[in-house]
């Protein structure tokens, strides 16, 4: 028993020294003119939402695309760049009887954001969003696998905090996450320094919205029976993000997010209310 404590205390000494003899490091992103950044991002979860009457419907969905991003300005005064966002090859599957109607997914979307040295993010609106879209972006909307950078050098073991910008999935809410340097790490392959994020989102969606915007597009999952009809999303997403970034470049390499969530779906005009709890977890991998 001695023994095993006495092991177990060299063990943390080890890591305390390790960890303050390393150097601050600073992180940043290198932003390049015409510079071609491509993921692969994978997908699944489960979802069960408790119907009246009916009881629980559960679900599972999985998916895949191929993520693009392009530089096509840098601005050196601001240290920011605007990069065009595409996304190519989507596939999405749902299992259960919450299946959606078949409609074929957009070979490719776009969009544009502008990221800084820090990988501070702002991204516009999606095009031609449709239920897969929206299910397939609903968690990654929300937490980037991009972790917003510390203002100042780290060493293993500092943190620092993180803003979440304003979505669909959480409104107008000021939402702040934790963020910590874990030193040098991997995920599968890819290697370099290793950053974790981790806290609670609230939840307030507007689904009347999102039901307009896929009515538009042709791929209304209701056919028609939930037009017009007040829908609202309530809750909150238990969140862990884990990025790998690139030494010389800050470039992220690699990135697991997962969710956990546990939501409301109300139908306002009927006075119900569905609770819906759920697990997603996206991976990104850079090719």
């Amino acid at each position: 028993m001695r023994k095993t404590i006495a092991i177990s205390a060299l063990a943390a000494l080890a890591i305390v020294v390790y960890a303050a003899g390393q150097d601050p490091v600073l992180l940043r992103k290198t932003l390049k003119l015409d510079a071609t950044e491509t993921y692969k991002v994978t997908m699944s979860g489960t979802q069960s939402v408790d119907v009246p009457s009916m009881g629980p419907m559960d679900m599972g969905f999985n998916g895949s695309y191929n993520w693009i991003f392009k530089t096509t300005s840098v601005d050196t005064a601001k240290n920011e760049a605007e990069v065009d966002v595409t996304m190519k090859d989507l596939k999405f599957e749902m299992t259960g009887p919450m299946q959606m109607p078949d409609a074929p997914a957009p070979k490719d979307v776009t969009s544009k954001m502008k990221v800084d040295s820090r990988y501070k993010i702002t991204q516009s609106k999606l095009a031609g969003q449709n239920m897969q879209m929206m299910i397939a972006m609903g968690a990654a909307g929300a937490i980037s696998p991009f972790i917003e950078l510390p203002e100042a050098n780290v060493k293993v073991g500092d943190t620092w905090v993180v803003t979440i910008p304003k979505s669909i999935m959480i409104g107008d809410l000021d939402v702040k996450l934790n963020a910590s340097f874990a030193g040098e790490g991997n995920i599968e392959d890819k290697k370099g320094y290793k950053l974790e994020m981790s806290g609670q989102l609230p939840v307030n969606m507007d689904l009347t919205k999102i039901m307009e915007e896929m009515a538009k597009s042709g791929n209304d999952p209701s056919g028609g029976m939930m037009d017009g009809m007040k829908m609202t999303m309530t809750g909150k997403m238990d969140v862990k993000v884990v990025s790998i970034v690139d030494k010389a470049t800050g470039m992220v390499l690699a990135s697991t997010v997962t969710v956990g969530s546990d939501m409301n779906v109300n139908l306002v005009d009927m006075g119900m209310t569905m609770p819906a709890k759920g697990s997603t977890t996206i991976k990104l991998v850079s090719n």
